[in-house]
């Protein structure tokens, strides 16, 4: 089975023939868990009680 990025297309592996399969290569995934990281942080700086009103008014609505 070839493996592929999802992300990029890289080949990852090609050591066998046959039907294409996705993964996440190194690069990309090191991409994604700083993307990740960046967001949790942004999460992070949001005030609870700004986020429980929003959620209120969510209800509400």
């Amino acid at each position: 089975m070839i493996i592929k990025c999802a992300w990029c297309g890289l080949v990852i592996d090609d050591s066998d023939t046959g039907p294409v399969s996705h993964g996440i290569c190194p690069s990309c995934k090191k991409q994604l868990l700083s993307e990740k990281e960046e967001s949790e942080k942004d999460e992070k700086k949001i005030p609870l009680e700004s986020t429980a009103k929003e959620q209120s008014i969510r209800v509400r609505i």
